[in-house]
């Protein structure tokens, strides 16, 4: 099965529609950087997965690769697609398609594969071995751990579930675990419950112990209502008991309470009638006579600068009046040495000296105005201090002698408190009373113990069966608890046996590998100087696959970045062309010589000419024209097929187009025969 056609609409870089014809034998694909090679390459996984994996775990301002999937640039497309055609052996076609917000067929995608060896996660897998990237080439090879590479070559070629033995007992041994636990769960409750009961016994015997004859003759004194009436037992007594302490105690509190209260008021009290009280009273009152005063002062200077003031501005319309003569006056001057207002002869020095004691009066006017209603603010201010002060000291006198009368309000209203309760409002007799009732809880906690004693002496004999029946079931438990650690243990050897089995089938499968790898490694030569490269698995239980060159030495750490790439090729390649269960005979590479030199990049085609010569469709993008020209060239390797060379060209606006596409004919072998 090989693929015949691509096309794609809205996707990624594609505007579209773009159509790509791939040739039975190969396709070419050359373009610069940005030109859409790698989204052509990605098509193939896009349609088969819905996603594409390496940007999976990848995010930025809250976006992932499912945002960017389809066409975002101007002007928009209608219509998002993308459908892979592919052939059949017999010259069928079916496709596998895609639309924005819809999924592909799984029934056209299973025909990828032979179902009964497919491995589990067989659509990942073959999107991982098909489709050789250049920033995956080392990340699946080289650089990839020796487990995760050993398990990556087992999903790969289909073997990850091949030994039912292996997979049958890792989930017995997990059944077991998780019985194991509610085992050890209900053991540990069990032994919990022995434990309690043991305590309790313990207790209850202490108990017995205090229930003597003389104590319960005297209970029977007591209680003996409640012990004579048939339907009490002793649980109704001991809540009884235990009634009579919390009420007891309550009592303790409220008249604890009562009396601290009470003292609190006693020592206000006694404080006020101090000597030391009157004369701060005394103090206050001489304070408050002097404030007045102050406020009195205060006052009359307020008012009798409000007076001056007001007979300075009824001057305020003649200053204004000469304000204004002065103004005409000197504006309009002397006419003919005559005063302008009243037409006498004056002088030009009388004028002007006029005109100055006109500017002086009203200069003198304005000032005094002023500084009346600046010594008038500073006034109102002292007012305003003064009467303050005598506010405070005046409450403060109010406060004093009202705080009296609240102290005998409390009083009283504590006097009522005690009545209520059936109390005195005394400090001495609350405290007789506080110790007489602190005495009863004492005596009532002691009958608290001898009921449960007399009680304990019924229940040592009930808590001995109690005790007996949980040991058996601890027992019980412990027995099934060691059943399933030895059944777990013998699981787990079992499994380790299966496992060991298991990797000897994978040595024998890997073993026909290992003549391919070391072919491949030979013609792509990573390395002159250690032509010779292989693998070999390390461990029985949990495997390794590990990479050689010389004697024991790692490649990982001896090669360079293009020789690891060139290695990891070869690897790829290896396991590509050992996928049993793979029908797809397609082979994609997207731009597999970046970081890789020349030297090896022709070894590389010569190696790809090889796997055409096998059947394989090549699908390979590359950047430089020259080396697509060579893979054309090279890769003419069969007389029946065609090849297709495919320019492609990125337009501003209209993203991802075909440039120029040829076909490239079958190579003729009989090209030099005679007519």
């Amino acid at each position: 099965m090989k693929i015949r056609k691509i096309s794609l609409a809205g996707y990624r870089g594609v505007r579209g529609p773009l159509e790509i014809e791939c040739g039975p034998a190969f396709t070419v694909i050359c373009g610069r950087n940005g030109t859409g090679k790698s989204s052509i390459c990605d098509s193939l996984e896009f349609v088969l997965t819905g996603t594409l994996e390496r940007y999976q775990e990848e995010s930025e301002r809250g976006e992932k690769i499912l945002d960017y999937l389809w066409w975002r640039g101007k002007p928009a497309v209608l219509n998002h697609s993308v459908v892979v055609e592919f052939e059949e052996e017999d010259g069928s076609t079916f496709t596998i398609g895609r639309v924005e917000d819809s999924d592909a067929t799984p029934k056209e995608i299973a025909r990828l594969c032979y179902g009964h060896l497919a491995p589990p996660d067989w659509v990942r897998q073959l999107c991982l071995t098909t489709i050789i990237r250049d920033e995956t080439i080392a990340k699946l090879s080289t650089d990839q751990p020796e487990r995760e590479r050993y398990e990556f070559v087992l999903k790969a070629i289909g073997l990850a579930s091949s030994v039912a033995v292996e997979r049958n007992t890792s989930e017995i041994a997990k059944y077991l675990t998780t019985i194991e636990a509610e085992a050890r769960n209900l053991y540990e409750q069990r032994r919990q419950a022995v434990e309690s009961s043991t305590f309790e016994l313990s207790r209850a015997r202490i108990l017995a112990a205090k229930a003597s004859e003389e104590s319960i003759t005297r209970l029977r004194q007591i209680y003996r209502q409640e012990l004579e009436n048939p339907l009490v037992d002793l649980s109704d007594l001991t809540k009884t008991i235990a009634q009579r302490i919390a009420h007891a105690r309550e009592r303790i509190e409220v008249l604890t309470k009562l009396k601290e209260r009470k003292d609190s008021l006693d020592q206000q009290k006694q404080r006020l009638e101090s000597p030391g009280h009157q004369e701060q009273v005394r103090s206050l009152e001489v304070q408050r006579d002097q404030a007045q005063k102050n406020v009195d002062a205060a006052r009359e200077r307020r008012d009798a600068l409000k007076r001056a003031r007001g007979e300075q501005e009824a001057d305020a319309p003649l200053l204004t009046s000469l304000a204004l003569l002065r103004e005409h006056g000197a504006r309009v001057g002397l006419q003919d040495g005559k005063c302008p207002l009243c037409g006498s002869a004056v002088s030009p020095e009388n004028f002007s000296g006029h005109v100055h004691v006109l500017d002086e009066t009203v200069h003198r006017g304005n000032a005094t105005l002023a500084g009346l209603v600046r010594e008038e603010s500073q006034r109102d201010r002292e007012y305003e201090a003064a009467r303050l002060e005598l506010n405070k000291v005046t409450t403060a006198i109010s406060d004093a002698s009202s705080l009296g009368e609240t102290i005998e309000k409390q009083l009283a209203a504590l006097e009522k408190e005690a009545q209520n309760i059936g109390s005195r409002l005394d400090v001495a007799l609350l405290n007789d009373e506080i110790a007489r009732v602190g005495a009863n809880v004492t005596a009532l906690n002691e009958d608290l113990t001898v009921v449960e004693a007399y009680a304990a002496v019924h229940r040592v004999t009930e808590l001995t069966e109690l005790l007996k029946g949980a040991q058996q079931s601890a027992e019980s438990a412990e027995k099934q608890l060691s059943t399933i650690l030895r059944a777990r243990a013998t699981t787990q050897e079992v499994a380790d046996a299966a496992k060991r089995v298991s990797n000897e089938i994978v040595r024998e499968r890997l073993a026909f590998l290992k003549p391919l790898f070391i072919e491949l490694c030979d013609r792509i030569r990573p390395h002159t100087e250690w032509p010779e490269i292989d693998f070999l698995l390390r461990g029985d239980v949990r495997p390794f696959l590990s990479f050689m060159i010389g004697e024991s030495m790692n490649p990982r750490f001896v090669f360079s970045s293009g020789q690891r790439r060139a290695l990891g090729l070869a690897f790829l390649l290896t396991v590509h062309m050992s996928r049993g269960w793979c029908k797809l005979e397609t082979l994609v590479l997207d731009d597999p010589i970046q970081h890789v030199d020349d030297y090896r990049a022709l070894h590389l085609v010569e190696t790809l000419a090889g796997l055409r010569m096998l059947g394989r469709q090549i699908v390979c993008t590359v950047e430089d024209p020259a080396l697509a020209d060579l893979l054309c060239r090279r890769l003419r390797s069969s007389s029946n097929d065609e090849g297709m060379r495919i320019d492609l060209e990125y337009e501003p606006g209209e993203g991802v187009r075909v440039e120029t596409k040829r076909v490239v004919p079958e190579f003729r072998a009989a090209f030099l025969a005679a007519d």
